[in-house]
């Protein structure tokens, strides 16, 4: 064998893009096959999705911040965004999401502040974490991410917050314990059966899913450099957590 047809090694920054260049594409997929009512089928999986997006706005606002930018990431159809635009009439925000049918509802959606909104169809893999935020936000996004990138992600979040920054994240997470795992996969089952949802379609949902315990997701949040980290709310398997920049 030639030394130029011996098989090549990845870095581990390839590897990190291949194999999450596979999981989002699969998402993106997904979502854009089985998703085409996002708005009710997001009520139908996650418990208390309105409550958590305005509990997380009202963390923010008790804070004491009024943010000039604000980056979503995983904007989605843009409720959590406007919400955040129509408490801050002042602030611009950035959004990004991976399926482009989306980033059109939430174009509609937030038709009003299209001033002070820009929106961009590209995996957070993929986004230039340049310049820099007053706030961070997220929204059921990072389930959806390796743990490898979870963490990548992270460090790209911390470097774009001005000090004194906040990133919170809303997100479906796992439970450390096996027992309690099982338990609150369970209910959430229990739970969309309930709403009148196919309990076979979030089994295939289930597939894409890579949710990593909140507490797991906190202690990378410090070992980067957060500061006052705290959990907002928690739900089962579902949390609001985040923290400041020093």
């Amino acid at each position: 064998m030639r030394s130029d047809d011996a098989p090549k090694q990845l870095n581990a920054e390839d590897r990190l893009g291949r194999t999450h260049r596979e999981l989002s594409n699969n998402v993106a997929r997904h979502f854009a096959k089985e998703w085409h009512d996002y708005d009710e089928q997001i009520r139908i999986s996650i418990p208390f999705y309105d409550q958590a997006l305005s509990t997380l706005v009202s963390i923010v606002e008790a804070g004491g911040i009024r943010p000039a930018r604000i980056l979503d990431l995983g904007v989605g159809t843009g409720n959590l965004a406007h919400l955040l635009l129509r408490t801050w009439p002042e602030a611009h925000l950035t959004g990004i999401d991976l399926v482009p049918d989306f980033i059109e509802i939430a174009l509609k959606r937030l038709s009003a502040h299209a001033e002070r909104t820009v929106l961009a169809n590209t995996d957070v893999a993929d986004f230039d974490f340049a310049g820099k935020y007053d706030l961070v936000v997220s929204s059921f996004m990072f389930h959806h991410l390796s743990d490898e990138l979870k963490r990548t992600t992270y460090r790209r979040v911390l470097s774009c917050l001005r000090s004194g920054g906040t990133f919170i994240n809303a997100d479906y997470v796992d439970s450390a314990s096996p027992l309690y795992s099982r338990i609150f996969y369970d209910l959430r089952i229990a739970f969309i059966r309930q709403q009148g949802g196919s309990e076979a379609d979030y089994i295939e949902h289930h597939k894409l899913e890579v949710p990593s315990p909140m507490e797991v997701q906190m202690s990378w949040l410090r070992e980067i450099g957060f500061v006052d980290l705290e959990c907002f709310w928690k739900y089962l398997n579902l949390a609001i957590f985040g923290g400041r920049t020093a």
